[in-house]
């Protein structure tokens, strides 16, 4: 959450006249991630944004959305957010970042591809109420193993 939040993603995109809604579908459905890096910061932003209290709260880990996500924090997880794309008044997710994740930002990539890996993803939405659920449950599958190697 904190590497989302570290830029502002809706002065992002203003400042670069990108239009979230018309990639986020390739990205969602079909993994395509937008080009530029300032374009998949904004779409990182956004997708946070819905996962954390806009409408896909309810999106399981498992999920299509989830898996956006991840595919997307390990395509921005080196770039760094210049001054003028940081939250104004929110400054403090820029500094969590910079003084706590970033120094261990590829341990953290690291981890978050193990669970991409590990994770079953639903072929429906991915959502609480669907049928559908994975055979393993892909966060205990990532700590046994990180506890078994380390």
């Amino acid at each position: 959450m904190t590497c989302a939040l570290r830029c502002d993603g809706y002065a992002l995109a203003d400042a670069i006249g990108y239009d979230v809604l018309v990639a986020q579908n390739a990205l969602i459905d079909d993994g395509f991630l937008p080009e530029r890096g300032e374009e998949r910061l904004v779409q990182f932003f956004m997708l946070q944004r819905a996962l954390g209290k806009f409408g896909l709260e309810r999106a399981m880990p498992w999920s299509k959305y989830w898996r956006a996500y991840r595919w997307l924090f390990l395509s921005v997880y080196t770039l760094d957010v210049p001054k003028a794309w940081r939250p104004n008044g929110l400054e403090r997710h820029y500094n969590r970042w910079r003084d706590y994740y970033a120094p261990h930002r590829e341990a953290w990539a690291d981890l978050v591809r193990r669970i991409d890996l590990a994770t079953e993803y639903s072929p429906f939405e991915g959502f609480d109420f669907d049928p559908w659920r994975p055979a393993n449950d892909p966060y205990e599958t990532v700590w046994r193993t990180l506890r078994d190697h380390v």
